[in-house]
């Protein structure tokens, strides 16, 4: 297309090809204008004075004070134009930016510039433009005042009206400048608020801590904190909830800024009520804004007590979820630094919590080990082996019949030692080189009221990296009744052997819990096992004659039958392991029986064979007399007048004619 001299085509095309002042991306000039943070802010009414007063002095239908950003002109106040800001292919304002002085243009058609200037050929279409330069103190040329009619004005601005366009820009720089002093000690009261905010924050921090540190109630100590530093921390309620035990309701413990209405809905809830029970359930952080804007059914009793912004933490201690710390705000949220702090205040409460739950953790376990050294007679030691001294617990003091006292020299106790028994407890030298005994017993006389007891010490060395023993740790039990019993059972076992010796009794003893069978010397004799040798029920079965290994086993379990008497009596053979003579074996025991479970059977075996090989010998005499009798046919009676028996044999009864059955003890 060619272009024609004069028309509207051809003066677009001149603009569009002309380069901006190089002004325009200047990143000084651009920071100086983002120094006034200007840009975008509302209308105020002393820049909108200037420019109705500069239309009218100017005679002049429109007026601007345009502002030249980087890829747009943006109009602080205008007057008679429509739009608040334009690109900056339609602003004439930036070249201004480069003129010493006020920029006129006669006619804008005319002018290189402005000619193609979408403004120019299109609607508005103005015609006539003076601008006066917006410049900083130190140079930078921010924008123009300027006025612009619709028709040209080949004459311009009269001097008047041009000198009177420099003073108003004079103004408008003048209220920039104040703008920016103003914004400038807004900004160092802001920054000095937010210190003193700040550290009136962590001034309530401090406090917190320090009562917090010795708490027993943490929730009771940080109310009146929390109430006092309210304003200065930025939170206008503040909830601390305990979690029951069922884990399914909140109970509400103190509060701040909270009316007593609000305290009644909130003392006990179930936690899918109050917005803490989401913390409760998912153990985490919960930070919400514009609550009051929200549907969602959770929020539903926070909207209705107000509350729009809110931050709640969860309270743990040993692992445990056990509370709810929480803030609240009618405003749309908190800022960074108060969510800050009440992170902090959720760790110091859940610090305090695991402090006491710890303490009390300790208590119980101090009481449960003192109750149980107390039952059982256990006294624990610490001697710390460089000085000779020990730490002691009062059940080892009362063990040694000694006033109670949390340290005593070890020589205090080994001084109570009977004599007999001296060798026995560790002594400096063994203690020093690591040599002591780790499990002793001994005999005690107590200091107290001089009665001999028997103790047993056990012991463990802790040494350092160089393996010297440094400290000794152990326990003291009280044995005396477990000695007395053991004598006792001693003594009588001892007796017992001795019985079984002079009468030739074998003893058996097996424990069905544990499947260990014991034999005696004298079984083991019997059956032909070693006095080392391991013996189990096999052993027993296999060394007892196969004729009669069945009914001596049926004999066995039905006595370790829990149903049944527990009686065992029963006659067998042996055939001895190591290859000895047959023997004839006569066995009784008794099962014991627990909780309807044999639990053991015990019972002695006695050699029968001799007894046994005489019935036998009897048994063949009597046989060979009935039949030397019967090859006689003599008649033989027996009348024992003691027990008045007669017995008769077949001869005698054929004689008389009477059956054995019939003879009378006269005779008759």
């Amino acid at each position: 297309m060619q272009l024609t001299p004069g028309s509207d085509a051809h003066a677009e095309g001149l603009w569009s090809r002309q380069r901006w002042p190089a002004g325009v991306t200047d990143p000084q000039r651009l920071d100086a204008l983002d120094s006034h943070g200007i840009l975008d802010t509302p209308p105020e009414q002393g820049f909108d004075d200037i420019v109705r007063l500069a239309t009218r002095l100017c005679a002049a239908p429109v007026a601007l004070v345009s502002l030249v950003d980087a890829d747009r002109q943006w109009f602080k106040a205008r007057i008679g134009f429509p739009h608040c800001e334009t690109d900056l292919n339609r602003s004439v304002c930036a070249h201004a930016l480069s003129e010493p002085d006020l920029l006129v243009i006669p006619d804008l058609t005319t002018d290189p510039r402005t000619a193609g200037n979408p403004l120019v050929t299109d609607d508005p279409r103005i015609r006539f433009y003076a601008g006066a330069p917006l410049r900083t103190p130190e140079g930078q040329v921010l924008g123009s005042l300027c006025v612009i009619d619709t028709v040209p004005r080949p004459d311009g601005l009269s001097t008047e009206q041009a000198e009177d366009l420099r003073t108003l820009a004079d103004q408008v720089m003048a209220l920039l400048a104040l703008r920016r002093a103003i914004m400038a000690r807004d900004q160092a009261i802001n920054e000095q608020r937010d210190k003193l905010r700040q550290a009136r924050r962590l001034d309530v921090v401090a406090q917190a801590s320090v009562a917090l540190a010795t708490a027993i109630d943490p929730a009771a100590v940080l109310e009146p904190i929390l109430a006092a530093g309210a304003e200065s921390v930025g939170f206008e309620q503040c909830f601390i909830y305990e979690l029951t035990p069922d884990a399914d309701h909140l109970r509400l413990v103190r509060s701040v800024g909270v009316d007593e209405a609000t305290k009644a809905i909130l003392d006990c809830s179930h936690i899918d009520e109050p917005l803490c029970g989401i913390v409760v359930q998912t153990r985490r952080p919960l930070i919400l804004r514009d609550v009051q804007s929200s549907t969602d059914p959770r929020y539903a009793l926070a909207r209705q007590t107000g509350i729009n912004g809110f931050a709640g933490y969860p309270i743990v201690s040993r692992g445990d979820l056990v509370g709810v710390i929480s803030f609240a705000t009618r405003a749309p949220g908190f800022d960074a630094d108060a969510l800050s702090f009440f992170a902090t205040m959720a760790a110091l409460v859940s610090g305090v919590r695991e402090r006491l739950d710890g303490e009390e953790a300790v208590r119980e376990s101090d009481t449960r080990s003192r109750l149980a050294q107390e039952a059982g007679r256990v006294g624990i030691f610490e001697v710390d082996i460089a000085s000779g001294l020990a730490k002691v617990s009062p059940e080892l003091c009362r063990i040694y019949g000694l006033a109670p006292a949390r340290i005593y020299a070890v020589e205090k106790f080994t001084s109570l030692v009977v004599p007999e028994d001296r060798n026995l407890p560790s002594s400096e030298r063994t203690r020093q080189d690591g040599s002591a005994a780790p499990d002793v017993r001994y005999r005690i006389r107590r200091a107290n009221d001089g009665a001999i007891r028997w103790v047993e010490r056990k012991a463990k060395f802790v040494c350092l990296h160089d393996g010297t023993p440094a400290r000794m740790f152990g326990t003291v039990q009280d044995i005396t009744d477990q000695q007395t019993v053991l004598e006792e059972l001693t003594r009588t076992e001892e007796q017992l052997r001795l019985a079984a010796e002079a009468t030739g009794l074998g003893i058996f003893d097996l424990d069905l819990v544990t499947g260990v069978l014991r034999w005696d010397t004298r079984v083991r004799e019997l059956f032909g096992v070693g006095p080392n040798a391991p013996v189990t029920y096999d052993t027993f079965l296999e060394g007892v004659h196969p004729e009669d290994r069945a009914a001596a086993d049926a004999a066995v379990q039905g006595a370790l039958d829990p149903t049944g008497p527990g009686v065992f009596e029963t006659e067998y053979r042996v055939r001895p392991a190591n290859g000895a003579a047959e023997l004839w074996l006569a066995a009784r025991g008794q099962a014991v029986v627990r909780n309807d479970r044999t639990v053991r059977f015990v019972g002695t075996v006695r050699d029968i064979t001799a007894s046994r090989q005489a019935e036998d010998t009897l048994r063949t005499t009597e046989e060979r007399h009935r039949l030397a009798v019967r090859a006689t046919n003599d008649a033989v009676w027996d009348w024992d007048l003691l027990a008045n028996t007669v017995l008769w044999n077949e001869a005698l009864t054929e004689a008389h004619g009477h059956s054995l059955a019939a003879v009378q003890p006269t005779g008759e």
